[in-house]
């Protein structure tokens, strides 16, 4: 799977059948799914470290502040 454009989310599940709790890291792209998981909770908090430092942020407005436009062209704005 192409990394372009894929929907990143890190969730948490309860293993009924082994008793245990499993993090996982869903990607999806054009409605099909890849996850990957691991019981170990540091070891998913290190992957998610690393894979958010490579991907686009989907949350930008709600962690900055835009105050002023400076330029924008054909492919974007300059805030």
């Amino acid at each position: 799977m192409l990394l372009e454009r894929v929907q990143f989310d890190s969730i948490e599940m309860y293993d009924e059948a082994k008793k245990r709790v499993q993090y996982g890291l869903s990607f999806t792209k054009n409605k099909k799914s890849v996850i990957i998981y691991t019981t170990d909770k540091a070891l998913h908090e290190k992957f998610l470290e690393e894979i958010e430092q490579r991907c686009i942020l989907n949350n930008f407005e709600n962690i900055y502040d835009m105050e002023k436009l400076i330029g924008k062209g054909s492919f974007g704005k300059v805030h």
